[in-house]
């Protein structure tokens, strides 16, 4: 590491001559400044956020009474059907946003079961955007003792990795919310025609949402 000043106190260069403003390789220097503030700005609008829920009685759920429906997750605290709709901001600049979720439930019939993200109206109005239905896999791992693994709880979670492209936004970003629904599909129906919900996964719970925007097609820096 080199020295910042001389034996004789005098102030030295901390940047060799051949990059100092005018000299020959300044170009370059300042071309890697420029793609690292960009690089910079695009990972500032990230935005990370993360809804944790503590306990199975607090989380939002969904009851599955029939194959080939959708249903949104409801909020657990608020009498009525009132689905889960997460506050979000994004910026003109967002062209996806990403949601991660940790599903639980109670055993580990997951079998068909589908989830997808979606965006809708809560302050800016915008059109209802929906991204694609994710298969949900085999629940994976167990949570710590506490409130979701005791005597009488043995909740398995499994996470899940969702995404709502291209969500219907003013040029400079908006207010919205994030939402999740979830489907089941079964392998095969009854042979009577009925939904089959003696193995459906009726009741499943959102013990957390992790969500962020994302950048997909770079195309210039910020201005």
């Amino acid at each position: 590491m080199g020295r910042i000043t001389d034996p004789n106190g005098a102030v030295t260069a901390s940047l060799p001559k051949s990059v100092q403003a005018a000299a020959p390789h300044a170009g370059r220097v300042d071309s890697d400044l420029s793609a690292r503030t960009i690089r910079l700005w695009y990972e500032m609008q990230r935005r990370d956020f993360q809804w944790p829920y503590a306990s199975p009685d607090d989380a939002p759920y969904v009851e599955v009474t029939a194959s080939f429906t959708e249903y949104d997750f409801q909020l657990a605290t608020v009498a009525g059907n009132d689905p889960l709709l997460l506050p979000w901001v994004t910026t003109g600049d967002t062209d996806a946003i990403r949601v991660s979720v940790v599903l639980a439930r109670d055993d580990t019939n997951l079998n068909g079961l589908l989830l997808k993200a979606y965006s809708a109206t809560l302050i800016d109005a915008v059109s209802t955007v929906e991204g694609p239905l994710i298969a949900v896999p085999a629940s994976n791992f167990l949570p710590p003792p506490g409130p979701w693994r005791t005597p009488d709880n043995q909740f398995a979670f499994a996470r899940v990795e969702l995404i709502v492209r291209d969500p219907d936004l003013a040029a400079s970003g908006g207010l919205i919310g994030i939402g999740v629904k979830a489907e089941w599909q079964p392998a095969y129906e009854p042979a009577d025609g009925g939904a089959g919900l003696e193995d459906a996964p009726p009741y499943i719970r959102l013990a957390s949402v992790n969500a962020w925007n994302k950048i997909l097609h770079i195309t210039a820096g910020p201005t």
